[in-house]
């Protein structure tokens, strides 16, 4: 291979490699088709460590997920284009990077659980409401290495909540719903997201 072949920069398709901003194609109360795509997010999370403490310690990072295209819900009419909170959108989160501070347990970093799926769904809302239901389960690592530890929810997923009005869910506000138990390598209960 010759110099001048070697230092040409490597060129691609931007929507091939998932570089196309799809915020323009977001509309409220509208179907759009299925993506990947790439988020930042800002997290708040209660933790509580045994012998330790527990804080409530503000994270940021990005997540990547995958959304499947809307589908008829069960009842709906199978023929006719998927309706805004009238079908149902598959998800699964394909990658989750979080990082933060805190004074009591110094450097937490948060990713996804390779051992399990984290999935969710958008659906239906509540009857007479344009807002989509969206659900999320999470199976998420803890790295804490000020305290040389990393938790995992030991197969239990932190289910989170919201109300949506159009996907990908810019400026979503999604809760907690359960408080789920951290385990070490171990087997062992160490703390608990509160």
């Amino acid at each position: 291979m010759s110099t001048q072949e070697s230092d040409r920069p490597i060129v691609g398709h931007h929507a091939a490699w998932g570089m196309t901003p799809s915020r323009s194609d977001v509309r409220p109360y509208t179907v759009t088709p299925g993506a990947t795509e790439m988020m930042s997010v800002r997290v708040r999370e209660k933790i509580d460590i045994r012998g330790v403490g527990t804080d409530v310690v503000q994270m940021v990072g990005i997540f990547i997920v995958r959304r499947d295209h809307a589908c008829p819900c069960p009842a709906g009419d199978h023929n006719a284009d998927p309706k805004w909170a009238q079908c149902i959108i598959s998800t699964e989160f394909r990658s989750l990077e979080l990082y933060g501070e805190s004074p009591v347990f110094g450097t937490i970093r948060v990713h996804l659980d390779p051992e399990h799926v984290s999935d969710g769904e958008v659906g239906p809302g509540d009857d007479g409401s344009l807002a989509a239901s969206c659900v999320a389960h999470c199976h998420a690592v803890f790295e804490l290495p000020e305290l040389d530890l990393e938790l995992t929810t030991g197969g239990v997923a932190v289910e989170l909540a919201s109300k949506v009005i159009q996907v990908p869910p810019i400026g979503d506000v999604a809760r907690s719903e359960n408080s789920v138990s951290l385990i070490d390598e171990g087997g062992n209960v160490m703390g608990e997201i509160i």
